[in-house]
């Protein structure tokens, strides 16, 4: 029996959980929203870093700078929606 009771942990002092502790203890810990602000503030921070480092490598010169946008060609045109051919049925 002491090997029983000697695997378990006893709170010192509190004979239970309180009631703010419990409803506490069942609440997730994962907050989508700032996962997301967390996520938005690494990928600003890669994308700040690669503009740095081109920046760095045209002035050094080891980076070609940008040519001009060759003329953008105008998208096609889509196409509307089908008729079908109605006919008179026996007529």
């Amino acid at each position: 029996m002491a090997g029983a009771a000697a695997g378990r942990k006893r709170r010192v002092g509190q004979a239970s959980l309180s009631l703010t502790r419990f409803a506490g203890a069942k609440t997730s810990a994962y907050d989508k929203q700032r996962r997301e602000q967390r996520d938005f503030a690494l990928n600003a921070k890669k994308v700040n870093k690669f503009r740095r480092l081109k920046q760095r490598l045209l002035r050094e010169g080891k980076l070609q700078p940008p040519s001009a946008p060759e003329q953008v060609r105008a998208p096609l045109p889509r196409p509307g929606p089908r008729l079908l051919a109605v006919t008179s049925v026996g007529a």
